[in-house]
């Protein structure tokens, strides 16, 4: 299916995985809850200030992601934009394993850091 079957395939993909995190969060979790959330801003302060950085990694990420499609649709033939998509898969997957081990252990690290524990980083 080529380029459409690609961008199918995402939009199926990401939509199973919304209905399936939802449908955990809202009915079969047991210690985490989807809740209304608070609005401050000292708690907007703090989430910005730790996550600030990640959010800017991930946007530039974004922008690099879109200047790369254009530049294969404008220049490039539908097969190598499939090439490049196959491999691209293969990276997403260990980047994303790298990226969710990383942010998960962002607030272990951070709170070893605030108690000066340096030794168990």
């Amino acid at each position: 299916m080529g380029i459409f079957g690609l961008g199918i395939s995402t939009v199926i993909s990401e939509a199973v995985m919304l209905i399936g995190g939802l449908n955990y969060y809202l009915f079969r979790a047991k210690v985490l809850k989807v809740s209304k959330p608070i609005f401050s801003i000292r708690i907007f302060g703090r989430i910005a200030y730790n996550g600030l950085s990640d959010f800017a990694m991930m946007f530039v990420d974004a922008v690099m992601i879109f200047v790369l499609n254009h530049a294969f649709i404008r220049f490039l033939t539908p097969a190598h934009f499939e090439g490049y998509a196959a491999a691209n898969v293969l990276i997403v997957l260990f980047y994303s394993v790298y990226m969710g081990a990383s942010m998960g252990l962002q607030p272990i690290h951070s709170q070893l850091m605030g108690k000066r524990e340096f030794s168990k980083t």
